[in-house]
Parts: structure tokens; sequence; C-alpha cells
């Protein structure tokens, strides 16, 4: 179970990850989110993703991957990309974060996608719940991804490939270059004793986001429902989220 704790207009939150049944946490908060839980909440919101069973042995892992994904992988490979991890073991220095997301807010604008929560990620950042990964080619970073994590789960949260930042390297190799790092995270979440990377949500209505599926569908990912939904410990929280739901139906 993942969780950490964060404020929002006033209110204190507590956001859990990928909990289950024997998950059992009270936190001290106005409102409980919970996302992506294999608890059964009538009033919850169902979550279509991927996972991948990371206790595999590393063979098993990279023949589920697509045959041309692999052949793009082994063949950037030749090209001696470097990958560095933060936050796994010690605390993201602030310029990666930075430089992160503003090449993510670069990322989303181009291809019309909401713009990172830079207070959120933060969060989790200070809480030691988030790791960044990122690729390089010749010492420039082409490629990052971030996840949320624990001791034995870990969600990809964004992926972002630099094809505006570079004028010296082909998008066709950035794209390879990115596939190589998605296959580089899976082998060191599975090297720290990791064994469940879910992948975030699939959709196949929207266009954009039915491409980034099929993206994401490459790498043998299962897929699986979960449930979100929150719970309101406080009066606070309560009168909250109802005033939230006013709101929200009276723009609709």
């Amino acid at each position: 179970m993942i969780y950490y704790i964060r404020k929002k207009h006033g209110i204190q939150y507590a956001v859990i990850w990928l909990s289950d049944e024997n998950d059992v946490l009270h936190p001290s908060c106005d409102v409980v989110e919970y996302v992506q839980s294999t608890s059964k909440r009538k009033l919850g919101c169902n979550f279509v993703s991927l996972y991948t069973d990371l206790t595999q042995d590393e063979d098993s892992l990279f023949s589920r991957i697509d045959k041309q994904t692999r052949y793009e992988i082994r063949r950037i490979a030749k090209d001696h990309p470097h990958s560095a991890y933060y936050g796994c073991r010690e605390e993201i220095p602030q310029e990666h974060l930075k430089k992160f997301f503003d090449d993510y807010d670069d990322f989303a604008t181009a291809k019309g996608l909401d713009r990172i929560d830079r207070d959120e990620l933060l969060t989790m950042a200070s809480q030691k719940i988030l790791l960044l990964s990122t690729a390089s080619l010749e010492e420039k970073v082409l490629a990052s991804h971030t996840y949320v994590f624990d001791r034995n789960k870990a969600r990809l949260l964004n992926s972002v490939s630099m094809f505006r930042n570079s004028v010296q390297v082909s998008s066709s190799k950035i794209g390879m270059l990115n596939r190589w790092l998605h296959w580089s995270d899976m082998q060191y979440l599975k090297q720290n004793n990791l064994n469940f990377l879910d992948w975030g949500g699939i959709n196949y209505d929207n266009l954009e986001i039915a491409n980034i599926t099929k993206f994401k569908k490459e790498f043998g990912g299962i897929e699986w429902t979960s449930t979100s939904y929150s719970d309101t410990p406080s009066f606070k929280g309560t009168m909250y989220k109802f005033l939230l739901k006013l709101i929200n139906n009276k723009g609709k």
C-alpha cells in the first residue's frame, strides 16, 4: 500500500494507492482518497489498467514484450544509453524535478494533455515515495519517467520524451530510447525487490489516450480492474465533498 498526506484548499487529504482488503490505515484526515483499490465499493469508480508481475525472471519479462519493441530496445542499446534513478535510496535533487516538470509541461502542451500537478509530485518526493528515472544519450536527457512506489509496488505516473528539445537525435531514436528506459525501469524495480508494476490507466475511446494505451501494451502487461473511491472521516471533509459536488453539478 502506497500513501501520502497533502493539504488542498485547507483540507487534509490522505491519498492511498493500490490498497487491498488486508491493508488497514486510519489516517487523521478530512478526506481519504483510495486510488486503484482491490476493495469493491458500490459507489466506487472502476479503473482499468495494466500490470506486470515482476517476480518473473528477466528472460520471461523480456519475452512478453512485443517483438518489434524488443528489437528497438536491443538496437538503441548499441548506442550505449545511460539511465539514472533518483528517489529510491536518496532524495530527488530539486533541479532534476524542476527540469522534469518543465519538460513534461512542454510535452503535454504539444500533445494536448493536462499539465503536471507539481504540488502533488513535490509532496510525494518529500515523503520519499516518488521515483524519477531518466535516459540519456551523449549526456543529454531525452526521456524521463516518474513512479509512485513503496517496498513492494510501483505505479507509473508520467512518461515524457523530449522530441522537441533535440535537433541532433532523430525522433525515431528518441522513441527507441523511451522504450529502452521502460525496460530498464522494469529491471531496476525488480532488482530493488518490488514485485508489482502498474502501468496506469488505459482507454480506447480517446484517440490520444488510445495511442498511449497501445504503447503500454507493447510491454506485455495484463489488464486488470480496480476501484477508486473516497471516504470522509471528519465532518469538515463531508461538507467539503458535498460542496464540491454541488459546484461540479452546477457547472454541468
